[in-house]
């Protein structure tokens, strides 16, 4: 139970910009695997926060502000983490087209100008998205979206191979075992079967292996930027299908 906990509490840690309540002294294989199984946890968190900070502050008068002002409350919580990752994969695909090496440029702390207008862009429809999701009190979407997003991320993990230098990824890949990933995907499933919306599962699946086809074709290689990228792309994706229907 001890390793359950804390890979609890550093999948907190190392995921959102949340307090750390509890310092884990030794990490270890297990710690590492139960890192990786709570961070879609760690959306449905989020996106609780969220919702109960969109509650408090709302009222009838002033329900578009702040439902924004949720929105980007919600960037926050996480640090901006995987929008950084989605600026460097702008770079490293507008970089790779005239010939420079897209392992450096996603290993350049700097943001370039078509890096940065891109993340607005992204960060424009998604808050757009999210604020209209709450503003309509869909707030069984919200949640599932943040969770669904992060499980690509485990699934990730788990099914690509990455970049030789993304050591963290594969301390997380490593204590996968096939039986314990069949048993946690069908308690997903089954999960989100209760709430009328295991469907939304489809998309993101095929979004994940569509945009690892893409990043491999176009970055060629996948690495934590790659993994941030494919996170914000599927939420993006299901906030705007779920305002549309």
């Amino acid at each position: 139970m001890r390793n359950v906990f804390e890979g609890f509490m550093l999948s907190l840690c190392f995921f959102t910009q949340l307090p750390a309540l509890y310092h884990v002294k030794n990490v270890t294989q297990k710690t590492y695997k139960y890192l990786t199984l709570f961070i879609p946890i760690n959306g449905l968190i989020l996106a609780l926060l969220t919702i109960l900070f969109y509650h408090l502050l709302e009222s009838e008068t002033n329900q578009v502000f702040v439902s924004i002002l949720a929105s980007v409350f919600y960037l926050f919580m996480y640090g901006f983490l995987h929008l950084e990752a989605v600026a460097d994969i702008i770079d490293a695909y507008y970089g790779g087209h005239s010939g420079k090496d897209t392992h450096v440029i996603l290993k350049d702390s700097n943001v370039g100008a078509l890096g940065a207008i891109g993340t607005f862009s992204l960060v424009l429809v998604k808050v757009s998205a999210l604020s209209s999701l709450l503003i309509s009190e869909n707030f069984l979407a919200i949640i599932l979206v943040l969770f669904i997003s992060r499980l690509m991320a485990v699934f990730s993990i788990y099914s690509f191979e990455f970049h030789k230098d993304s050591k963290f990824i594969y301390s997380l890949k490593e204590p996968l075992e096939k039986n314990s990933m069949i048993v946690y995907g069908v308690l997903v499933v089954a999960g989100l079967s209760v709430f009328g919306y295991p469907w939304l599962v489809l998309p993101a699946l095929l979004t994940t292996w569509l945009l690892k086809i893409w990043l491999m074709k176009n970055i060629g290689f996948l690495n934590g930027d790659g993994l941030g990228f494919i996170i914000e792309i599927n939420e993006l994706l299901l906030l705007s299908l779920l305002v549309i229907i």
